[in-house]
C-alpha cells in the first residue's frame, strides 16, 4: 500500500475576466470567481481541487465556500498524521473504487477528528472540490495513458453552445457543421422574442438539413424562464425530429410531464435534478421517470464526483441519457470531468464543457481543447497537475 503525506494546503481566489459577459436569468456575469485548493505531499507533487459556486445553481456562496475550506484546511494540517492517504492496490483503479478511496482518506478523518461540521453539510461545490483533488490523487499513475487505454484518438466530444441567438453567425455555424466539427447545439432561449428564436432554431434545422447531416441534434435550455404556453408554441413551431431534449423548460415543475406528453419532446433536468432525485435512494421521487428522460449532470452543483457517479450508473440502468455538464469552471475542473467522462465510457454523449473559450485567463497551462471541438484526454489529464499562479491570488 503506497502512503501519501500532507505537506501543505494552500487555498487561491480567482476572479477570471471574460471575454464577454455570458446572462444566466437575466444576470449578467462579467467574469468567474471561485477558490482553487492546491495539496502539497511530502514528494512535492502538487494536486488542484475547485469550488466556483454559481447563483442559480448553488445555495452557498464565495465567502460561505471559503469559510468552509478554511476550517477543512486547519483540520488537515492540525492532524497531518491522520491524513496520510492511501493509495489502493493497482486493480483498484476504477470509478467503483473511488467513492470508498474518498470515503476513507477524506470523509471519515473529517469525522473522526470531530472539529467540522458533518460531512454531509459540506456544501456541494466544497466537496466537489476535494473530492475532485482526491480525484486527481486517486488516477495519478506514472503511464496513465497505459494504464487507462488512452489513445491520441481519445476525446471528450463538445456540445456547440449558442448563449443569444442574437449573436449566432449563421455563416460560421454552416462552416463548423459542415466540417462535422459539432454533432449536438445547445441553443439557450427565453433571451429574445419567441418569433425570433423560433425563427433562429428554423433557420439551424434548414442548415443542418442542406448540408445533409441528419446526425446533428439540438438541445434547448429556457433556464425555466418561459412559460408553459410559450414552450408549447415553440416546439409546435420547429421540427421536433431534431431537438434531443429541453432542459427545465419552465419554473413550474408541476408542468413537465403535461410538456413531455403534449408534444413527445425529451425533458432533461438540470437545475432542477435534485427536486427529481432522491440522492440518498438514488431513485427518481414521484415516479418522474416517466416525463424526465434526460439529466444534466454538473458535478459542481450535485456536490461531487462520487454521486455523479452513482447518479450515471443509475440513469443507464433506467436508460436514460446522461450530459456532463460545467458551470463555467477553469480548464483544470474541466480537464477532471473529461477524465470522468472518459473512465465511465460517457464519451459517446457530447458534453456541455464547451465553456473554455469565455476566458481571457485561466490557471490552466496546456490547452485541452482542439480546433476541431473536442478536448483530448491525454492533454486534459496534463492539464490537471499544473497551474498558472499569476492568475491566482494566495489566501493561505
Amino acid at each position: 500500500m503506497n502512503i501519501i503525506k500532507i505537506k501543505n494546503i494552500n487555498i487561491f481566489s480567482f476572479d477570471l475576466p471574460l471575454k464577454k459577459a455570458f446572462v444566466l436569468k437575466n444576470t449578467s456575469f462579467d467574469s468567474r470567481r471561485g477558490i482553487l485548493v492546491e495539496l502539497e505531499t511530502n514528494q512535492g507533487i502538487k494536486y488542484y481541487g475547485e469550488s466556483s459556486p454559481l447563483v442559480y445553481f448553488n445555495q452557498e456562496n464565495y465567502s460561505d465556500c471559503l469559510y468552509q475550506i478554511s476550517e477543512i484546511r486547519k483540520i488537515m494540517l492540525d492532524n497531518p498524521e491522520g491524513f496520510y492517504i492511501e493509495i489502493p492496490e493497482e486493480n483498484k483503479y476504477f470509478m467503483e473504487d473511488f467513492g470508498i478511496f474518498f470515503i476513507q482518506n477524506f470523509l471519515e478523518k473529517i469525522k473522526k477528528n470531530g472539529r467540522a461540521d458533518n460531512p454531509e453539510n459540506i456544501f456541494p461545490s466544497v466537496r466537489y472540490c476535494f473530492e475532485m483533488l482526491y480525484f486527481c490523487i486517486f488516477i495519478k499513475n506514472p503511464d496513465f495513458a497505459r494504464y487507462y487505454n488512452v489513445s491520441s484518438d481519445s476525446f471528450i466530444p463538445l456540445c456547440r453552445l449558442i448563449p443569444d441567438i442574437s449573436r449566432i453567425d449563421y455563416g460560421v455555424l454552416e462552416e463548423e457543421i459542415r466540417r462535422n466539427e459539432y454533432n449536438t447545439i445547445k441553443i439557450k432561449i427565453g433571451r429574445q422574442k419567441p418569433e425570433s428564436e423560433i425563427s433562429a432554431i428554423r433557420r439551424i434545422i434548414d442548415i443542418i438539413e442542406n448540408i445533409n447531416r441528419k446526425d446533428v441534434l439540438i438541445r434547448l435550455d429556457s433556464n425555466m424562464s418561459l412559460s408553459e404556453s410559450c414552450i408549447l408554441q415553440m416546439l409546435e413551431n420547429i421540427n421536433k425530429s431534431y431537438i434531443d431534449f429541453i432542459e427545465d423548460p419552465v419554473e413550474n415543475i408541476s408542468s413537465y410531464q403535461d410538456i413531455y406528453e403534449k408534444t413527445g419532446v425529451t425533458i432533461a433536468a438540470d437545475e432542477t435534478i435534485k427536486k427529481f432525485i432522491d440522492f440518498k435512494k438514488m431513485s427518481f421521487k414521484n415516479n418522474a421517470g416517466k416525463f424526465i428522460k434526460a439529466l444534466v449532470i454538473k458535478p459542481q452543483s450535485i456536490g461531487g464526483i462520487t454521486d455523479s457517479f452513482r447518479l450515471f450508473k443509475m440513469a443507464q440502468h433506467a436508460k436514460i441519457k446522461t450530459v456532463i455538464s460545467n458551470i463555467f469552471e477553469t480548464s483544470i475542473s474541466v480537464s477532471a470531468l473529461c477524465i470522468f467522462i472518459y473512465l465511465i465510457n460517457n464519451q459517446k454523449i457530447a458534453a456541455g464543457l464547451d465553456t473554455l473559450d469565455i476566458f481571457l485567463k485561466d490557471p490552466g497551462i496546456v490547452k485541452i481543447k482542439s480546433d476541431s471541438a473536442r478536448i483530448s484526454v491525454c492533454r486534459a489529464y496534463e492539464n490537471l497537475y499544473k497551474a498558472d499562479y499569476s492568475v491566482l491570488r494566495k489566501l493561505h
